[in-house]
């Protein structure tokens, strides 16, 4: 069935790349190997494999079958099975890895082990300009079953409710006071929804009023009582005065710590893992000092995208497409929506200069710059001529319409990586600030159709009056009503069934349920599911 083989490598040698191969009926096994001092950030190991007959149809990331006629790519999360000529299925007997096939090589399919793409993060640099980084390998061997039947073949399910919808609600805590703390937490209790919410551990922040593990830690049990997740959003606020005061920090988290097991970066704390270079030897440290307080998800700093009309599934890269976001413009073209779709275009599409260039731009113009000085309306001028070049280029000529964020391009959600010698899983996720469109019912709609899966990172506390589709109306807790009608539809369709709604901690254990997933071929031929060392299975079905 595999007419030959070979390895892309970048970032290894290849005489230090050890490959066995074994053939044994119907199945077809490659065992990877490299020495562990060789598994670094940025290494990229791909098999390629030439086979015997073409690839017919691909069972897509919906759990449907769809033709050959385009890219195809099936992730971790996604099964990894096609149809061929002469009635032959191929199954992988792993979840790892992503699967590649391009329809101008029908015949051939890549196993992507290693990519930086595959596992990315985003890194600040001295200067606070954000780059994109990536992570080690969490394993130095890679084993690539490929099995061929022509019987029904088994998928399983992400979503332990089977082949269900997944969304998760990772809530940071920049905006809470006691006040909208409580009325979030009895507004999600009477939804029956349950969320992962960040806290900050310490109080030392430029807002008296901003709650913390330290002031408010009765407030933040109640959370807990009530079935949500407790995670840390670093450690405090502000910025302390001194090295060591942020070293004294980070010694009283590590070793006062232990229950909890998610880590979300907030601001520019030296202790983040956004401030931490992949090959910087404090990586080390840093990394033991993490295992030893209980933490083993982190989130990688990046976005899939801003959600919206149409985009909500990070399973399916046109989600967060540029094409996406000028569709939502030009159906609602307006002033507000015109700076949204820039600011959009700017964060997720372009590079730290013009990131920069807009940001800077648009805190002039929020802060109304030009009455306090003429000397600001020259690069005024210039920043707004850039905007509207950008606005013509993109959205009245379609410039660049199907281009994706490097870090989307993948749809990595949830995924294992090595940091400074330890195994982590970072997390990625779609930026919410509109509740009322996010949620919409054809939104609801469209990630249940696909069975998709959406890591919402939230502010639910903010009150920004700029935003129309936030929760609260102000500082006192009143509930703006379309974000309630939107998250009473995500309620039903969660009592309903229909959406998976896991805390961040369960969607790990779900990810190593699947990660330990393994398939075989019996003695009849037939392909089957077994668990890791025989133990527990997600839903499987049979296709």
């Amino acid at each position: 069935m595999i007419h030959s083989y070979s390895l892309e490598l970048d970032g290894v040698a290849p005489s230090r790349v050890r490959v066995r191969q074994e053939q044994e009926g119907h199945r077809h096994r490659f065992v990877i190997r490299l020495p562990e001092g060789l598994v670094t950030a940025g290494l990229r190991v791909h098999l390629q494999i030439k086979l015997d007959a073409r690839v017919l149809r691909w069972r897509n990331f919906d759990y449907k079958w769809v033709n050959a006629d385009q890219v195809r790519m099936a992730g971790s999360w996604s099964p990894k099975i096609l149809e061929l000529e002469g009635d032959w299925r191929m199954v992988a007997g792993e979840t790892h890895g992503t699967w590649y096939y391009d329809p101008r090589q029908a015949q051939e399919l890549t196993w992507i082990l290693a990519d930086p793409l595959q596992q990315p993060r985003l890194h600040y640099d001295a200067n606070d300009d954000p780059l994109l980084s990536t992570c080690s390998p969490a394993r130095n061997e890679w084993v690539c079953t490929f099995l061929f039947t022509r019987s029904a073949v088994p998928e399983f399910s992400r979503s332990r409710i089977p082949f269900s919808a997944i969304l998760n609600i990772s809530d940071h805590c920049d905006f809470d006071s006691p006040v909208l703390l409580e009325r979030q937490r009895r507004f999600l209790r009477r939804l029956g929804l349950n969320i992962t919410k960040g806290v900050f551990l310490f109080h030392h922040s430029k807002r008296p009023w901003n709650v913390s593990m330290e002031r408010q830690a009765d407030l933040l049990r109640d959370w807990a009582k009530d079935g949500h997740e407790l995670c840390y959003h670093s450690l405090s606020q502000s910025t302390r005065a001194s090295r060591s005061e942020w070293n004294d920090d980070f010694d009283r988290f590590v070793t006062e710590s232990g229950s909890w097991t998610t880590w979300i970066d907030h601001g520019f704390q030296p202790y983040n893992l956004s401030r931490i270079p992949a090959a910087a030897p404090e990586l080390v440290d840093w990394a033991r000092g993490m295992r030893r307080a209980g933490v083993r998800l982190l989130w990688n700093y990046l976005d899939a995208g801003q959600s919206g009309p149409g985009r909500i599934n990070q399973l399916n890269p046109r989600h967060f497409s540029l094409s996406a976001y000028r569709k939502t413009l030009m159906q609602q073209f307006s002033q507000s929506g015109v700076f949204e779709f820039l600011r959009s275009y700017n964060l997720f599409f372009c590079g730290v200069r013009a990131q920069k260039r807009y940001q800077q731009l648009a805190a002039w113009l929020r802060k109304k710059a030009w009455r306090q000085s003429w000397r600001i309306w020259p690069r005024l001028l210039v920043g707004s001529f850039r905007l509207l070049a950008q606005l013509l280029r993109v959205v009245f000529f379609g410039s660049g319409r199907l281009r994706l964020p490097e870090w989307q391009k993948m749809t990595p959600i949830l995924f294992e990586v090595g940091l400074g010698g330890q195994r982590f899983w970072l997390f990625q996720t779609v930026e919410v600030h509109d509740f009322a469109a996010t949620f919409s019912q054809d939104n609801l709609n469209l990630l249940m159709g696909e069975a998709g899966v959406c890591l919402a990172h939230t502010y639910l506390a903010d009150t920004d009056r700029r935003k129309s589709g936030r929760l609260f109306a102000d500082n006192k807790g009143h509930v703006m009503p379309g974000a309630k009608a939107a998250l009473e539809r995500l309620s039903l369709a969660v009592a309903e069934g229909k959406i998976w709604m896991p805390t961040l901690q369960e969607l790990w254990q779900q990810a190593e349920l699947l990660a330990g997933l393994r398939f075989v071929l019996d003695e009849r031929g037939q392909v089957v599911a077994l668990g890791s060392d025989g133990g527990e299975l997600p839903p499987i079905r049979y296709v």
